[in-house]
């Protein structure tokens, strides 16, 4: 995927994440999270075994599945019935057994977890 694709689904993503929490009322105290790497994203987000929450780390996760259905992009193609929490739990896990990656960016870190988990065919 081209940087500047990418950064098309970063923002297409941010803005769907950060939209559809504020629509059903899941903002919390808590700023927003903001892009970063795969291990600031971790320690706010959860753990393999407990996903944390903070509903801003779930709209990131989504507003990222969204984005790249909006931009076309086959990256990923997570079923239509995948809920939140199942997606949260196949990235953290993913963080969880590659921690090589922990210093990469978030974003093309969700994208490669989701991509794996649920390939296009």
């Amino acid at each position: 995927m081209t940087r500047s694709c990418l950064f098309c689904v970063l923002m297409i993503s941010a803005a769907a994440g950060v939209s559809s929490a504020e629509a059903r009322g899941q903002m919390t105290g808590a700023p927003p999270y903001l892009p970063s790497t795969a291990m600031d994203f971790s320690m706010r987000c959860g753990t393999r075994h407990e996903v944390y929450q903070d509903p801003s780390c779930a709209a990131y996760v989504w507003g990222i599945v969204k984005g790249l259905g909006a931009a076309h992009a086959k990256a990923a193609c997570p079923p239509a019935d995948a809920l939140q929490p199942q997606l949260m739990t196949v990235v953290l896990d993913y963080m969880h057994n590659h921690p090589e990656i922990l210093n990469q960016e978030d974003a093309e870190v969700i994208m490669r977890a989701l991509g794996k988990a649920f390939p296009c065919r």
